[in-house]
């Protein structure tokens, strides 16, 4: 994110606040993971 040092970076942060929720959608997890059940640690 910009810090808003001037009116103009202000203006501008809108724009960085919906490219940055963009980037995070894009980013989401694998909903279709194994179970928890499979992964060695789970009984330590």
């Amino acid at each position: 994110m910009i810090k808003a040092k001037t009116v103009k970076d202000l203006a501008g942060l809108p724009l960085a606040l919906a490219r940055e929720y963009q980037t995070f959608q894009k980013q989401k997890p694998i909903d279709n993971l194994p179970p928890i059940e499979v992964y060695q640690n789970t009984q330590e």
